[in-house]
């Protein structure tokens, strides 16, 4: 192992660069508040092995979820991405045109727009989608943040 990275919901919160002795087992301590209930995971990665012919050795933990009462996980990030997603597939939808009744293309764009109202309303208020074009979730929120406070 070189790197190590802590993960807290998605986002790097921490990273370790390791000497290359060889040890087994390194020590790290790192204190993490968490403000909602969210994960925690760790990732390591390392040069390549012999074992592992497709390149650089990765391994992630699973995550370890914290539960703070009263306090659900932030899920506007994620709401965000499926609204752009969302966008993405109606543009594709309506350049190609491939329905063969008007009636089914219809459908199809009505659901999109149900479930574009879903997300829209856990990001909690209509957010212009040229405001989103990243989909790094630590990005989108860091914008999000941004974006409230300008208001």
């Amino acid at each position: 192992m070189q790197r190590a990275e802590l993960v807290q919901n998605g986002c790097v919160l921490a990273t370790r660069e390791f000497p290359a002795d060889g040890k087994q087992e390194v020590n790290w301590e790192q204190e993490v508040s968490f403000g909602r209930s969210g994960w925690l995971a760790l990732r390591a990665s390392g040069p390549s092995h012999a074992d592992n012919p497709g390149g650089p050795a990765y391994a992630p933990t699973s995550a370890v979820y914290v539960e703070v009462a009263g306090r659900p996980p932030e899920a506007r990030a994620d709401a965000q991405d499926f609204v752009i997603w969302i966008d993405r597939l109606e543009i594709a939808l309506r350049e190609r045109n491939r329905f063969p009744r008007a009636v089914q293309r219809d459908h199809a764009l009505a659901q999109l727009e149900q479930a574009r109202k879903v997300y829209v309303k856990l990001i909690g208020r209509s957010v212009p989608a040229h405001r989103w074009v990243e989909h790094d979730p630590c990005r989108l929120v860091r914008q999000m943040k941004q974006f409230a406070s300008e208001e």
